[in-house]
């Protein structure tokens, strides 16, 4: 991507070329949003599509090596009473997402039905829904700044992003409800190149983005290879507050993992710092339910087939930003832990 990495980038001036769907340059893109709701019965959505040949024996899964071009999308509603999920993924004979760059737009559809579509930068209109129609959303996602991650190397893949906080806006439709939902959250754009690399195996991460009651939002990578060794350049974190402030914090550390008896993510506590900012906070991972599933994949799937269940996290801390602290409370977020399949590390932290 074009930039320089920990550069917080206002969304006019942010080059273009790093936000278009360029399939015929990278293996593997993909487009994603986390948000948190200001709403006590809608309270977040997790929500992006993947498409191409990303190598996933780097996480312990099932190489896809067809000559196909795979798709796959989600949309994760967490409710008051659980999760609501639709989780789709097919092979296609061409590149599945037809996009164009003038005004940016892209959409996808099967069987004569659009399943989802984005258009327009910086303001984004996103519109996903299930192949039945009752899992839905349509958000006005506005970018505040924008920043290019350090690249992640992994055995078979190279991964670059950027990531952009956001305020969000607009209509979900779940199979119970409907409802108006406003926000704010961070959107991703990862790009893959399937290439060799001479490096230990991955180990685990934790993405963390979190939006808290005085508006501070902030997202945090915490990543280990295979050896336990922490990716000292990946793990760090943006923050972002009113007023127009953001920071890049290129220094994350997770402390304290702490899991149940049944392996499953209780919390843990987050430490983050950059110049003239210094953060700390602690997580609680409320317990959730899948309470609505529709899946392309055959069969009944259970929570422990379920690859990166969202954890939703209840947060708190403070922040001192410039000499003067303040308290995190009333922090709210979905995050992501994904563990390479049959990797067993000999200590969390």
């Amino acid at each position: 991507m074009t930039g320089s990495v920990g550069e917080i980038v206002c969304p006019e001036h942010f080059p273009c070329a790093n936000i278009l769907m360029a399939p015929h340059q990278y293996d593997y893109e993909g487009n994603w949003l986390f948000c948190i709701f200001d709403n006590d019965i809608i309270r977040g959505a997790r929500i992006g599509f993947g498409q191409g040949r990303f190598r996933w024996e780097d996480y312990g899964l099932d190489s896809a090596e067809a000559l196909s071009s795979p798709l796959a999308y989600r949309i994760e509603v967490i409710t008051r009473s659980g999760v609501q999920a639709c989780l789709f993924s097919g092979s296609y004979d061409r590149t599945p997402v037809e996009s164009c760059s003038d005004p940016m737009r892209l959409s996808f559809s099967d069987n004569h039905m659009e399943l989802f579509g984005f258009e327009g930068w910086p303001e984004m209109l996103w519109r996903f829904q299930s192949p039945c129609g009752s899992l839905a959303v349509e958000l006005q996602v506005v970018p505040q700044g924008l920043v290019l991650w350090p690249d992640s190397l992994l055995p078979h893949n190279t991964f670059s992003m950027c990531i952009g906080a956001c305020a969000v806006r607009g209509i979900v439709r779940t199979a119970d409800d409907e409802m108006r939902v406003a926000g704010g959250g961070f959107y991703d754009h990862p790009r893959v190149l399937a290439e060799t690399n001479d490096v230990a195996p991955f180990g685990w991460y934790l993405y963390a983005p979190v939006r808290f009651g005085n508006g501070i939002m902030i997202v945090g990578y915490h990543a280990e290879n295979g050896a336990g060794r922490i990716d000292e350049q990946y793990s760090a974190a943006f923050l972002a507050a009113p007023g127009g402030i953001q920071r890049w914090l290129p220094k994350l550390r997770i402390r304290n993992l702490r899991f149940d008896a049944h392996e499953r993510v209780q919390g843990w506590d987050a430490e983050m710092n950059g110049p003239g900012v210094d953060v700390w906070y602690s997580v609680r991972v409320e317990p959730l339910s899948l309470t609505w599933l529709w899946t392309s994949e055959p069969g009944q799937m259970t929570l422990d087939q379920y690859v990166a269940f969202p954890l939703s996290m209840v947060v708190e801390g403070k922040c001192t930003l410039d000499g003067v602290t303040t308290r995190l409370e009333q922090g709210h977020g979905i995050a992501e832990l994904l563990v390479r399949k049959g990797y067993r590390p000999s200590k969390y932290p």
